[in-house]
């Protein structure tokens, strides 16, 4: 699969017709898949040239609650909001979804702001996990038009993560463990 761009938010939303004659382009000389990841808001929900792709790509990073200690009903009705919302595009354009980036970092409350990065903010692992297993259990029932998901951040070199890192990866944390379970699910 190709990604034909990620996040060019003015561009894409102002220039259409550009990366309409792009993809046309890019058709001539590459037969497999395209997508285009798109970042969550304005550009994902209005994003005019979804139709020319064949996955769209979301970058989804909603806030899901702006308390501290939400429950976990909370947050997955916060998130079955996006899923909607992510469902009803698929269905305008067509095309089935990818979830290009989706993530959370080991810090407190990170579904408030799931975009930042919290560097100085303290390591809570769980929280972390906690995110990752709503995501999966609300994801599990939408295989119809959802087709796949990414995590941010999972770099290529295995020594980044572990315990006390607050970053994105879940590598060496417990919300690893979380995916390994769910994605061990899958035919």
């Amino acid at each position: 699969m190709l990604c034909i761009g990620v996040e060019f938010a003015r561009a894409t939303l102002q220039r259409e017709q550009d990366w309409r004659t792009l993809i046309g382009k890019l058709r001539g000389i590459y037969s497999g898949p395209m997508t285009y990841s798109a970042n969550w808001g304005k550009e994902f929900e209005n994003l005019a040239f979804w139709d020319a792709l064949d996955y769209i790509g979301l970058n989804c990073y909603y806030p899901l609650s702006q308390q501290e200690k939400p429950t976990d009903e909370e947050l997955s009705a916060a998130f079955r909001q996006v899923l909607l919302l992510a469902k009803r595009v698929s269905r305008q354009a067509g095309k089935p979804l990818l979830f290009t980036e989706i993530g959370f970092t080991s810090t407190p409350a990170p579904w408030a702001a799931p975009h930042q990065d919290r560097d100085g903010a303290p390591y809570e692992s769980e929280a972390q996990k906690r995110c990752y297993r709503i995501v999966l259990e609300n994801l599990q029932s939408e295989t119809e038009w959802c087709k796949g998901i990414l995590w941010w951040k999972y770099p290529t070199y295995l020594s980044h993560g572990g315990t006390g890192h607050t970053g994105f990866t879940p590598n060496g944390k417990p919300a690893e463990a979380t995916v390994k379970e769910w994605f061990g699910r899958l035919p």
